[in-house]
This record gives structure tokens, C-alpha cells and sequence, in this order.
């Protein structure tokens, strides 16, 4: 991702992430460049025509648009597996309910099936999903999903938390995470750290604003003296 292409992402939550891989391949590619330094001279002059940055990086984005996750397997767990015929499978952003890649085998040697979720016409291509992600996230493979439903934007919200305050607030934040995808996480907890509490808030395209992430907004607006009468007249957890 050349910097002429993330100014044109600037702004967004993709810029941060595709900037962050970018420098985490350059700081790979020093730690191999000392590697071979250490190799000797053999490897080294066998590495001189083709060990450079923008051979590494190439590499590295082949890598990371085709291998997946292998924390299911104790032998992959940590560097993630290839897999050249599931790779062949494009992603789709709206597939029925359900896990359409399993994982499965033992400690050792682990296995992944391709699962079709719905029925297939001859010659209709068959997908699978990379996950309830948002572009950012997609492009990180290299490609984004023309309205994408599952794009969505991290909000931090600060929250007051004074003696009547606190319950209130954590009486309408479950209601956040049933509506989503662990849509909604305490970064700091109400009564945790003094009067103040902060959350992240994923917004999506499909669920802009969640009625719990309202309650809360409403909470926050009020003052501790526009808040007593309210909890004393609708009783604890009205929102």
C-alpha cells in the first residue's frame, strides 16, 4: 500500500490498519535482512538478487490474502496454514446462518471442510465467508465489497458514573451486546476507576444506532439532578 493510495483511504479505520501492517511487513523484512546478514557470506550472496523490500512485501500480501487462522491446531497455532484449494473460494457478505468452514482433526494435524449453507445450480459458484467483517478489514486481502452491510465505524464513548448513575448504566449496556456481534466492550468499567467509565461501540451499516447505545447517549445527557427524579418516579433501570 503505497502512500499515494492511503491518502486516498485517510480518514477511515482502513488508512490505520493498512498503515500499521505496512509497517509491521517492514519491520519483518529487517528482521530477515539481519538474519541472512548472520547466514554468512554463502547465504547471503545467494539472497542478493532477490532479497529487497519490495520483493518481501510482495510476498507477504500473496501470504496474507490466502492462509488462514490455525489456532485450532496446537502444530499451527501460532503461524496460520496454507490451504490451496480452500483459498480458491471468493467471500460472500451474505450467506445464510451457519458455519460454512469447519475445523476439526486432532492436536497434531488438524482439517478444515468447506460446508455449502444453501443449494447450488450447476455452474453457480460457490462461496464462503471470511468472517462478519467490514472493508476495512477486507482489504487487508485486497478487496472491498461494494456495499458491504457489515462495514461499520469504532465509536468511543465516555460515560459519568456517579453513585446513582452507575447501575443505570450497566442495566442498559447488555442490551447493546444481545443486539450484535460483540458489538459493545467496556474498556473501562462503570465503579471500576473513580466517576468515569469508556466504551468502544462498533457501528453497522445494517445497525447504526443500537437502542442500548440510545440509552446510554440519554443517561450521559442528563444531569445528576435531572436523574433523581426520573429514578425515583420509574424505579431502578428504567432507562
Amino acid at each position: 500500500w503505497p502512500d499515494s493510495v492511503l491518502e486516498e483511504l485517510g480518514g477511515c479505520e482502513a488508512c490505520v490498519r493498512l498503515t500499521d501492517q505496512r509497517e509491521h511487513v517492514e519491520q519483518c523484512y529487517e528482521r530477515v535482512v539481519r538474519a541472512a546478514e548472520g547466514a554468512g557470506p554463502q547465504a547471503q550472496q545467494r539472497l542478493a538478487d532477490c532479497l529487497n523490500l519490495d520483493g518481501y512485501i510482495w510476498a507477504r500480501c500473496i501470504l496474507n490474502s490466502r492462509q488462514f487462522e490455525g489456532s485450532w491446531c496446537t502444530e499451527t497455532s501460532s503461524v496460520g496454514v496454507l490451504m490451496p484449494l480452500v483459498e480458491y473460494f471468493n467471500h460472500s457478505c451474505e450467506l445464510p446462518e451457519g458455519e460454512c468452514v469447519r475445523r476439526g482433526g486432532d492436536e497434531k494435524r488438524g482439517t478444515m471442510q468447506v460446508v455449502a449453507l444453501s443449494d447450488y445450480s450447476e455452474g453457480e459458484e460457490a462461496m464462503i465467508s471470511y468472517g462478519r467483517v467490514g472493508n476495512s478489514h477486507l482489504l487487508e486481502r485486497g478487496f472491498a465489497v461494494e456495499g458491504n452491510p457489515h462495514d461499520s465505524v469504532e465509536l468511543v464513548l465516555g460515560a459519568r458514573c456517579s453513585t446513582a448513575r452507575v447501575p443505570e448504566i450497566l442495566a442498559a449496556a447488555p442490551g447493546m451486546g444481545a443486539e450484535g456481534f460483540g458489538d459493545f466492550e467496556w474498556r473501562e468499567r462503570p465503579g471500576e476507576h473513580g466517576d468515569g467509565a469508556e466504551a468502544m461501540v462498533t457501528l453497522r451499516r445494517r445497525r447504526p444506532l443500537p437502542e442500548a447505545l440510545l440509552k446510554l447517549v440519554r443517561l450521559e445527557c442528563l444531569s445528576d439532578e435531572a436523574l433523581a427524579p426520573a429514578l425515583a418516579s420509574a424505579g431502578p433501570a428504567a432507562g
